[in-house]
Formats: structure tokens, C-alpha cells, sequence
């Protein structure tokens, strides 16, 4: 199935993909400008617009293999690599005991986080609009007092922060847009399969632009003990070497697109890192461009675990389910019908695992919507409805 992807990148050389993306962004300016100077007097004020690259249409990867492994990744590394940048910060006065008090990976190493007294910091990033703006790790910008950002070629420039997102550990910062800029299209992460290799570029320990390669491990890793009061979800797992520095890197599929944002390594298990699916990047970036900050949906419950014995007497599978504890008076969840004791079984669709799911899933759902929510009550299966508010103040 991987046979003749190196003909098909040779095929397809990355200027020839750069030319024609400028080609498109520079007929959209001329339109865009013609259409400003006829509407001058009378044209609104509207937002910035991010120009995403745009994804290509998915196919089957291809590629030379030996026993069922790629013989190289030269041309895929080729294409992507003048997108990555190396991402230097400095902070003043920010000491380990100050970081440890916002810290939401207490068992893991965040890339690129030095222990003690930290003036300066080191992560990766990389380009996802000709604009000029770049997706890293929040935890790499934190706090940050400049940032400055250096290409494979040499180049350098100083970016403003645009917004960030603790609960996810996503920032997006910007640079003025410079020749010869190449962005990286993000991914459907809902098509990554276990078993899919995965390239790894980043700068650990200040060795840039390294490239490490693995397969994904497993994904949609809900109960990864990060600490923390949030409950990070989701996560992908790779093997790919990843070290100090690689924060806010991409992991790229064999297609050169983003599939996730390197974020933590485990301290205790070797070849175990976690990436930030591209799709949650997707789904926050357009709030972080208008507002610099992610508004969390709120449904006025709160759960707990179903207990393994609890389960079995009600037919259950183990680990299916949480328990409603407790229900806000007047919140979305009570005028929905939901009561204490009710047994959430799935939420907007999404089969819930453990009372962590149920949070995570609650807070990412989007303020105004409406949420099918399966439960069960004294033996029977209920489908209740209601209407995410915007969490409280």
C-alpha cells in the first residue's frame, strides 16, 4: 500500500507547491484590493481573516519499502522542513516553584521547559498561513516577555502573541509575512490509524531541525495522568523519538501534513510521547484569531466515576459510563431533564468511558449548541436534550 511514494514526491516538487499556493494568495490580494478601492468609503470592518493552507484532497501514501518499512524520508523532510522554526522566549523572574503552580503535565517533561529559574525558554513551531502565523505549545510562549522565531535558512523574526489556550496547551503567535514562506496544511487527525508512521521535526535540547520517525502508538488517549484541575483528552501516542525542545512541533503523516502538536513525554516509559490532534487546533484556532482566548461550553453537571461493581449490577460494561452527582439548579443540564443518579452513556453522540470524557466533552462542545444525551434511569435508556451555556464567570 505505501509502494511508489518517493515517485509520486519526486513528481511533485515542493517549489512547484509553493509557486502555485502564491499564485492563489496573490489573485485573491489583487481581487481583494480592487474590490477595497471601489468600497472604500462604505465597506464594514471585519476581522482578520487566517488564510489556512489549504489541504489536499487525501490519498492512499506510497512508499518505497523494505520489509514493510519506509527507505527513507528525505523528500517528505525536503518539503516540510522550511515550515518548522525554532521558537526562542524570554520571561523575567519565572522560577521552576512559580511554573510548577501552572503546570498541567506534573508526571510528564514538557519539551523545552528548563528546571530552574527560567529567563530563557526553547520549543518549535511551525507556519500554517502565509500570513505569517505559527501554532506551538502554550506552556513554550507562557508568560513569555519576547519571542523569537528562526527558520531553516537562518532567517529570523520577532512574533507577537495572537492567542493561547491553557486547557489545550495551544498558542498561535504571528511574524510580518516574509519571501518565500511555506506553510503546512493541517490534517483530518480523525483518519489517523494506528500503526500510520509518523515524522517527528523539532529542536531538542537546541539541536535544530531534528528529525525523529516512529509509528502512531494509539490515539484518542482520554486518561493520560497529566495533572492538572483539566482533564486533557484525546491525546495521540507516537514512538517517535521526541526530546527537550520539540514542544509545538508537528508531527507529520507521509502526505506532509499536520496531524498533531508534539506536547509532553512520559518520565517513567521510554519512546512514549503524546501529540495534540490537529483537528482540536482546528476547532480553536478561529477564537483565538478573533478574541486571543477560547470560551469553554458549560452544561451545570457534575460527574463521577461508575463504580465496576455498579456497572455489572445494571448490565453495564465496566468503565462505561458516568454518574451524574450533582445537577446546577437553572443550568443547562436541569432544564434539560438531567437528575441526579442519572447514568450518562453518551454525550452528542460520543460514547462516554469515564467521568473525565463526560467533563472534557462538555467543556469542547460550543456555547449555544444542542447536545443528545443518553442515560439511564431506574433500569431504562432515556435521550435527553439540552443547550450548552457559556461557562460562568
Amino acid at each position: 500500500m505505501l509502494l511508489g511514494l518517493f515517485s509520486l514526491l519526486a513528481a511533485c516538487e515542493a517549489k512547484d507547491d509553493v509557486e502555485s499556493l502564491r499564485g492563489e494568495e496573490k489573485g485573491a490580494e489583487e481581487a481583494a484590493s480592487e474590490a477595497s478601492a471601489e468600497n472604500t468609503e462604505t465597506a464594514p470592518k471585519t476581522l482578520p481573516e487566517l488564510r489556512l493552507a489549504p489541504t489536499p484532497t487525501p490519498v492512499a501514501p506510497q512508499m518505497l519499502t523494505v520489509d514493510g518499512r519506509p527507505t527513507s524520508f528525505a523528500d517528505l523532510v525536503e518539503k516540510v522542513r522550511p515550515s518548522v522554526v525554532n521558537i526562542y522566549t524570554s520571561a523575567l523572574g519565572v522560577t521552576q516553584q512559580g511554573r510548577q503552580q501552572f503546570n498541567p503535565f506534573d508526571d510528564f517533561d514538557l519539551y523545552g521547559v528548563p528546571p530552574d529559574r527560567v529567563t530563557q525558554a526553547l520549543g518549535t513551531g511551525f507556519v500554517i498561513s502565509l500570513d505569517g502565523y505559527i501554532l506551538t505549545n502554550n506552556h513554550v510562549i507562557d508568560r513569555a516577555s519576547r519571542i523569537k522565531v528562526r527558520f531553516f535558512d537562518e532567517r529570523e523574526a520577532t512574533a507577537e502573541l495572537v492567542g493561547s489556550d491553557p486547557n489545550t496547551d495551544i498558542a498561535l503567535i504571528k511574524i510580518e509575512p516574509i519571501k518565500d514562506l511555506v506553510a503546512l496544511p493541517l490534517s483530518d487527525s480523525s483518519h489517523l490509524r494506528v500503526g500510520d508512521w509518523v515524522v517527528a521535526i523539532g529542536n531538542p535540547l537546541g539541536l535544530t531541525n531534528t528529525v525523529t520517525a516512529g509509528i502512531v502508538s494509539a490515539r484518542g488517549r482520554t486518561n493520560v495522568p497529566l495533572g492538572g484541575k483539566i482533564s486533557y483528552m484525546d491525546f495521540i501516542q507516537t514512538d517517535a523519538s521526541i526530546n527537550p525542545g520539540n514542544s509545538g512541533g508537528p508531527l507529520i503523516n507521509l502526505r506532509g501534513e499536520v496531524v498533531g502538536i508534539n506536547t509532553a513525554i512520559s518520565r517513567e516509559g521510554q519512546g512514549i510521547g503524546f501529540a495534540i490532534p490537529s483537528n482540536m487546533a482546528k476547532d480553536i484556532l478561529p477564537q483565538l484569531m478573533t478574541s486571543g482566548h477560547v470560551v469553554r461550553s458549560y452544561i451545570g453537571l457534575w460527574p463521577k466515576a461508575l463504580l465496576p461493581e455498579v456497572a455489572a449490577e445494571l448490565g453495564l460494561e465496566s468503565g462505561k459510563g458516568a454518574v451524574v452527582d450533582r445537577v446546577i439548579p437553572g443550568g443547562p443540564a436541569h432544564v434539560g431533564g438531567i437528575q441526579n443518579g442519572d447514568i450518562v452513556l453518551s454525550f452528542d453522540g460520543q460514547e462516554i468511558d469515564s467521568e473525565k470524557t463526560l467533563r472534557w466533552l462538555a467543556q469542547t462542545a460550543g456555547v449555544g449548541r444542542v447536545i443528545a444525551v443518553e442515560v439511564l434511569r431506574d433500569g431504562k435508556r432515556e435521550v435527553m436534550s439540552l443547550v450548552t451555556d457559556e461557562v460562568p464567570q
